[in-house]
Formats: C-alpha cells, sequence, structure tokens
C-alpha cells in the first residue's frame, strides 16, 4: 500500500509494479503456518467472494515472484541500482515473521524495506490517516489484513470498503487513499445492480483497475474456522457468522428461523 502523503518513489506506478513481480508471496503463506493454513492470490478480491476471477496481471513462478521482472521494472523506473523503501507492519510473532519474508524476496530485485514495527492498538490508526501519521514520508508500504463483514453479495464490504475515493477521512480503511475514476463509477454501479451477475462483473472490473494501478499486492486468503447456529439460515452464504479469530458475532445479515 502507498502512502497518501507520500511523495517519494512509491508513488511512481512502475516502483509500485515491481513490488509485485518482486513479492515472493509463496514464502509469506510459508510465514503464516503453510499451504493448509492460507492461500496464494493475486486479485483483490479474494476467492468465494462476489466478483472474484482468478486471474493475475503480474505473472511471476507459482507465487515466488519474478526478479528479472522486477529489477527490470524497477530499473525503466529510473532505479537500477534499486531503492530503500519504509514498511509498517503490526508488531507481533507472526506479523513480524512475514514481514521478514517479504524484506527477504524484494531484497534480492535490490528493494530495500526499512521495518517500523507498531504495536497492535496504534497500528491501523496509524495507517488510517491519522494526524500524527499522514505527513509525507512518514511511510511507503503497509501491511494490514481485511476480512469481510458478510458473505455471497458482498463486493462493498471488499472494493468499496477499501478503495472508493475521493475523501480520505481520519480513520479510513482506504489506506493509501487511492482514489480512481472509473473504480469509483463501477462501484457505483455494481452497488445499484439487481442481480449477482451484474453486480460481480462489476465489483471484477473494478478489482481489474485496481490492479492495474498496482494500488496494493494481494498475498494470501488465509482460512479461519466460522461458526453458525442451526438456525442461521443459509450460513456460508449470504449470512455472517461467528469468527472467533476477529473475537465477536457479525450479525449484519443474521436472520433467524421462527423456530
Amino acid at each position: 500500500l502507498q502512502s497518501p502523503n507520500n511523495s517519494g518513489a512509491i508513488k511512481k506506478l512502475q516502483v509500485r509494479q515491481a513490488v509485485e513481480y518482486g513479492l515472493d508471496k509463496s514464502a509469506v503463506v510459508k510465514a503464516y503456518g503453510g499451504p493448509q493454513v492460507a492461500q496464494v492470490i493475486n486479485t483483490v478480491i479474494p476467492p468465494g467472494n462476489n466478483g472474484y476471477v482468478n486471474s493475475n496481471l503480474y505473472p511471476d513462478s507459482s507465487g515466488q515472484g519474478d526478479v528479472n521482472k522486477c529489477k527490470s521494472t524497477l530499473k525503466a523506473a529510473g532505479y537500477p541500482n534499486g531503492l530503500s523503501l519504509s514498511f509498517e507492519y503490526p508488531n507481533d510473532s507472526s506479523n513480524a515473521r512475514a514481514f521478514t519474508a517479504i524484506q527477504a524476496s524484494l531484497k534480492n530485485c535490490n528493494i530495500t524495506l526499512n521495518g517500523k514495527p507498531e504495536p497492535g492498538s496504534s497500528f491501523f490508526v496509524d495507517l488510517g490517516n491519522a494526524p500524527s501519521n499522514n505527513k509525507a514520508g512518514t511511510w511507503d508500504m503497509g501491511m494490514p489484513a481485511w476480512i469481510p463483514d458478510w458473505f455471497g453479495n458482498n463486493g462493498r464490504t471488499v472494493v468499496q470498503a477499501l478503495f472508493q475515493g475521493p475523501n480520505c477521512v481520519v480513520n479510513t480503511v482506504n489506506y493509501g487513499c487511492y482514489n480512481n475514476a472509473a473504480v469509483n463509477s463501477l462501484i457505483t454501479k455494481a452497488e445499484a445492480a439487481t442481480d449477482l451477475t451484474t453486480a460481480g462483473n462489476d465489483w471484477q472490473q473494478a478489482d481489474h483497475q485496481i490492479m492495474k494501478d498496482a494500488a496494493m499486492v494481494p498475498i494470501q486468503s488465509q482460512n479461519f474456522p466460522l461458526y453458525a447456529s442451526s438456525r442461521v439460515k443459509e450460513a456460508g452464504a449470504s449470512t455472517a457468522v461467528f469468527s472467533p479469530n476477529i473475537g465477536d458475532p457479525d450479525i449484519t445479515q443474521v436472520w433467524l428461523s421462527n423456530g
């Protein structure tokens, strides 16, 4: 993710594209526990969510990155000898392991990441355009995670939440303050769609544009245990269920039977 107020290298599209090519996603998956815990992804919308299409604008070797393509793209951006970027991440054991894997893979194509570990209590506040942390040069990239609030017709729990512009407010989850008129229009169309297929097509087009802009590097889709009462209709589809990883039930779309 690019910083909303950073005027440095990360503002250049080719620099962000170099990061897309260079990151070894399989190493990050391994840091979190391996393929039984997560799978490599290459799109904004994860599998199982409306609008997901399996595609990859930045082809690599089975999720292991493409060092040569990373180097050549970085050279085209004007950095033949590499560059340094600052990287914020939550300061806990699993995320520290993930950062180490990301740092090592990008080092292979001469991108040096200077880690900025933060406590979980302040990480998302600072990444969310907090006044104390939104000055130019404070950070270049960050490593948040995201969980859709419900399943089924849920594009607005992913694309809309993370990427709709133009306003960038304090505590935003549009962490890079991304704003693209075409994406904003597609979000509006998707929200007004009257069927899943139409909405899904709009969400997918928005996904494609966001990836063309290299606004984020999707890394993995993690597996979480989800529990639902037998009275919850269509659990795992259009309803929300209890997630022990979040710690609370999301009751956005829980519908109980009359029994």
